[in-house]
């Protein structure tokens, strides 16, 4: 369904830039358990941007997608999603071809709420789609507080930012713990938690504030655009993430290069990115 940051992604040869799709809507929904978060805000970047192209900020995902059903089905297909959502959420960090001679690894110990498998959730969302948005010009992003993840080609589970396809689902939570925090910071931590002074956490998180996302950060609304036209140009041309590091789309790996990448008068797409963003009918910044 679609392809997960960090993993795989497709190139395209800067002699062809005519976009696989037009796009005629992108709906963008919103996460409401992250305080801070504008999802109008992010619409409206996107309506600047792409300004031949309908932009709707909507509510939460499902319970956007089940209020449409008539009454007397939505409760069923509540209750049908719970077991889906069941069977899509990590009960056991370790790869099941490894269970039978390895001790499992609980989730809650990350601390993050539950686990879903990216690839597992997006299938499930996409069936919930309204048929007539349904389409390939239809883009559809999820901000969402749960955290996803998949077992990498070494077996090893990975927490993930976002999984891109249809829909596109970008994790609030995973932009917050999946880029490495400073060295300093981690070090402070680990040691606090050891001596049991939990208390102190916060101290610590509001000393590295500037090098680091945390939680109710109103930085997370500029680092979401550059993610939400990752998903843009992946529904257009197929591509995901950029080698550039100067690129908005670049995939960072901590937390002081996204925040460079993405917050600041130096965000912006790389040239190539640029060109291809205007020969779709949009405007790049």
């Amino acid at each position: 369904m679609g392809s997960i940051l960090s993993v795989c992604y497709s190139t395209v040869a800067m002699q062809d830039l005519k976009p696989w799709v037009r796009l005629s809507s992108i709906y963008v929904y919103d996460d409401p358990e992250m305080e801070g978060l504008d999802t109008d805000g992010l619409g409206r970047y996107l309506r600047a941007r792409l300004p031949e192209v309908k932009v709707e900020a909507r509510g939460e995902f499902f319970t956007h997608q089940l209020r449409r059903l008539p009454e007397d089905e939505q409760e069923k297909m509540a209750q049908e999603l719970a077991r889906q959502l069941r069977r899509a959420e990590v009960t056991n960090l370790v790869h099941p071809a490894e269970r039978g001679h390895t001790a499992p690894e609980d989730p809650a110990e990350l601390d993050l709420g539950p686990v879903y498998r990216a690839a597992a959730l997006q299938a499930i969302m996409g069936v919930l789609l309204d048929p007539q948005e349904n389409r390939l010009d239809c883009l559809h992003i999820v901000l969402m507080g749960q955290a996803l993840g998949d077992w990498d080609e070494t077996r090893h589970f990975r927490l993930r930012i976002a999984c891109l396809g249809h829909p596109s689902l970008i994790s609030t939570v995973g932009l917050i713990e999946v880029p490495q925090r400073p060295r300093q910071y981690e070090f402070l931590r680990a040691h606090l938690l050891a001596l049991g002074l939990d208390e102190d956490l916060d101290d610590l998180a509001e000393t590295f504030a500037g090098r680091a996302l945390g939680y109710g950060d109103r930085r997370i609304n500029d680092v979401l655009k550059g993610y939400a036209l990752m998903a843009v140009l992946y529904r257009l041309y197929g591509e995901g993430p950029c080698a550039d590091r100067t690129c908005r789309l670049h995939d960072a790996a901590t937390q002081e290069e996204m925040l460079a990448r993405q917050c600041g008068p130096k965000a912006r797409l790389c040239p190539r990115h640029s060109k291809m963003l205007a020969a779709a009918g949009g405007r790049p910044e």
